[in-house]
């Protein structure tokens, strides 16, 4: 009797750790802030924030959203004329991070080390018309390599109205 109920006890228990690794499934789901849409999925809650624009959290991934009006820089005329990679090379030359393009995706990538932990951002940058848009994406430095192209992505998917 013993056995048969160790027995059982182990199917039970490897069955629940089968469903608890199975993971959620997420279905899309667009957020949307001013002009700006994008769409990441279910997992992802929106947060109020008085740093930033929008900021939309999941388990493993942080979406931080910044728009910059031209108006609101010291020569607007002069930022107006910016284009997208140059007004990225000035954000990351904060990091000493190097701008990439991924056809017409500027984007580039930085860590840093926040209360004690390593993180990942997987920066993009945008321009409508009269805007420039930073949506920053951190992670776990340790967690980036796996949900690189998931991130990426996301980036993909970022439109304006």
């Amino acid at each position: 009797m013993k056995k048969l109920i160790m027995t059982l006890v182990v199917v039970v228990l490897a069955g629940l750790l089968l469903v608890g690794c199975m993971g959620t499934s997420y279905e899309p789901m667009t957020f949307y802030k001013g002009k700006m849409s994008i769409q990441l999925n279910t997992g992802f809650t929106e947060k109020g924030s008085s740093n930033y624009d929008a900021v939309y959290i999941s388990q493993k991934i942080g979406v931080y959203v910044t728009e910059t009006k031209c108006s609101e820089f010291d020569l607007p005329e002069e930022a107006e004329k910016l284009s997208v990679k140059e007004y990225a090379e000035l954000l990351a030359a904060s990091y000493d991070a190097e701008v990439k393009l991924d056809k017409w995706l500027v984007y580039f990538v930085h860590e840093e080390q926040v209360n004690d932990k390593e993180y990942t951002y997987y920066t993009v940058v945008f321009k409508d018309d009269a805007s420039f848009w930073c949506i920053e994406f951190a992670t776990l430095t340790e967690n980036f390599e796996a949900l690189e192209q998931e991130i990426s992505d996301y980036a993909w998917s970022v439109e304006f109205a």
